[in-house]
C-alpha cells in the first residue's frame, strides 16, 4: 500500500493497523523533506522515527507534518532506540492525534523526556540494572512527568524503593543536583 497521505490521514491508518492487530512499518516522506518510520507489531506502535528523533521526541516533528508520499511494509521495523520508553499506543495515537493536548505542541511534554534519562541514570548507581524499568514503571504510574510536579512526586517514590535510608537521601539530593533548576 502506498500513496498521498496526510498527518490526520497517517494518524487514521495507524489507528487501523491497531484495531486489525497488525505488524507493519508506515514510511513517510513529508513534503518538507523528513522521513517518518513508525512501527507497528502485532497492534501496538513500538517505534516511532522522524529525522534524528527517536521515541518520543519525534511527536513534535511528526505533528509538524503536514503531508507526503508513504508505503506500508508488512513487517516491523527493529526496536533500535526509535522505541525506547514509549508511552502505550492509546497515548501515542492521541498525541499525534489533530485533538491533542495543546500542551504538547507548546513544547511543555517533551521538555521533560531528558528528565527521565537523568533519574534514570542516578538511579542507575543506586538500583543497577533493574533502574531503568523501575524508571519506566514509576513514571507511568504517575501518569508521565510533564511538570514539575509530576517529577518530585516520581523522585520521591523512586527514593523510597531504595532500602538504605541514607542511599535514599543521597539519590534524591543527587538527582536535584543533576536536574538543577531547569525544572522551574
Amino acid at each position: 500500500m502506498k500513496g498521498e497521505i496526510t498527518r490526520s490521514q497517517l494518524v487514521d491508518l495507524l489507528k487501523t493497523l491497531v484495531e486489525e492487530q497488525r505488524t507493519g512499518t508506515v514510511y513517510v516522506h513529508t513534503d518538507d523533506n523528513h522521513l517518518i518510520a513508525v512501527g507497528v507489531d502485532r497492534g501496538e506502535l513500538t517505534s516511532l522515527i522522524c529525522g534524528p528523533k527517536r521515541g518520543e521526541r519525534a511527536i513534535p516533528m511528526i505533528r509538524n507534518m503536514r503531508s507526503g508520499t508513504f508505503r506500508l511494509e508488512d513487517r516491523a521495523i527493529p526496536n533500535r532506540r526509535g522505541g525506547a520508553n514509549l508511552p502505550s499506543t492509546e497515548v501515542l495515537l492521541s498525541m499525534l492525534a489533530d485533538d491533542a493536548d495543546d500542551k504538547y505542541d507548546n513544547g511543555q511534554i517533551s521538555d521533560y523526556h531528558w528528565v527521565q534519562d537523568v533519574i534514570c541514570k542516578v538511579l542507575a548507581d543506586y538500583m543497577g540494572p533493574i533502574a531503568p524499568l523501575m524508571c519506566r514503571e514509576t513514571i507511568k504510574a504517575a501518569g508521565g512527568i510533564d511538570s514539575p510536579d509530576k517529577v518530585r512526586r516520581v523522585i520521591d517514590e523512586l527514593a523510597r524503593e531504595i532500602d538504605d535510608m541514607a542511599e535514599a537521601k543521597r539519590f534524591l539530593t543527587q538527582t536535584q543536583a543533576e536536574l538543577g533548576n531547569r525544572l522551574g
